[in-house]
């Protein structure tokens, strides 16, 4: 596939490439139906499983509607019988590149967290598991006073009805994946998101991931066999209500965990309503991180072993006063 400035599917004109995994390739390009911009995911190459899994991907993105949640423009396949998705352009970067700049301060952790929440309870509501939920398949989209998550990336999704092209594949990645993924163990339900939320989460507090290796395998066998570590040895001034709810989402036990990501939302926007203020500034000193760099989490751990291609509400009172607080540590100029 060219960037000639011919259309695809009679629609859309290609820019420029953004990126490409497996046998997808993500372009930007112009919807001329409507003006705007989208990403367009087209197949390179592959066969009969890379176009289903295409097709079921533009489904199942087209059940869900929801501020949190990457949102589809259209899907189908052109007349040469190759499959294309177009998902609403996003403006920002992946929550891998986020936190790379600078420590993410507690609240913003949280809250982007509470969101990611919402966005699972949407998929999950309309039966889908998303099956890698990671900083990689997080848009941050920078606000005028907080960040907005999107989640996106349903490459390797599952939903009723759909065939599971997997297989016996393993399926996630590494570091963020739940013990059962690892493990293999039969049939993966929402749960599985919730641990790599939990995953995801401890990840922006601590600078690392809960399980980290010198390879893929290392880290697999430590996500299957390990109880996750305590967000409190790198973060000793994390809340008790939060280590709690990361050591439910990260139980080795899926029976553990919680079941209903809206219970896990509103438990995370009750701790950042009842976060101390000194806690949401950014301060890289408050941060003990592992004796493994950070970037063994994230370029051994973070590799993904199936490789596809890709409203937060400002609270009232005492957290809006947090989050201007925030606002100045990043440099911000807030109106009060």
């Amino acid at each position: 596939m060219t960037t000639d400035g011919s259309l695809v599917a009679g629609r859309f004109r290609l820019e420029d490439e953004l990126g490409r995994g497996g046998a997808g390739v993500v372009y930007r390009a112009l919807d001329s139906l409507t003006g705007t911009r989208v990403a367009l995911k087209l197949l390179d190459s592959g066969d009969g499983i890379d176009i289903e899994r295409l097709l079921v991907e533009g489904r199942l993105l087209a059940r869900v509607s929801h501020p949190n949640v990457v949102r589809v423009v259209a899907s189908g396949i052109q007349e040469n019988g190759q499959p294309f998705l177009a998902m609403e352009w996003l403006d920002g970067v992946d929550l891998s590149t986020y936190q790379r700049g600078e420590p993410i301060p507690l609240l913003t952790s949280i809250l982007i967290a509470a969101q990611l929440a919402d966005s699972l309870a949407a998929v999950h509501a309309q039966g889908i598991v998303h099956r890698d939920v990671k900083p990689a398949n997080i848009r941050i989209i920078e606000d005028f006073a907080h960040p907005i998550a999107k989640l996106i990336d349903f490459g390797v999704a599952t939903g009723p009805g759909e065939v599971d092209y997997a297989g016996d594949s393993l399926i996630g990645t590494p570091a963020y994946m739940s013990p059962e993924q690892a493990r293999r163990e039969g049939r993966i339900d929402r749960r599985a998101d919730l641990y790599s939320l939990g995953a995801t989460l401890f990840e922006m507090i601590a600078g690392r991931t809960p399980h980290v290796g010198t390879t893929p395998i290392a880290v697999l066998a430590r996500v299957a066999t390990d109880v996750a570590p305590r967000i409190s040895h790198f973060y000793p001034d994390a809340p008790p209500k939060l280590e709690q709810l990361l050591s439910e989402l990260l139980a080795l036990d899926g029976e553990a965990r919680p079941y209903d990501a809206s219970e896990v939302a509103m438990r995370l926007r009750a701790i950042a309503e009842d976060l101390p203020l000194h806690l949401n500034i950014a301060r890289a000193s408050e941060r003990q991180l592992a004796s493994e760099p950070t970037s063994v989490a994230r370029s051994v751990g973070g590799s993904r072993l199936v490789t596809t291609v890709v409203g937060l509400q400002i609270p009232k009172g005492a957290a809006r006063a947090r989050m201007l607080t925030f606002m100045r540590s990043r440099g911000a100029e807030a109106m009060e």
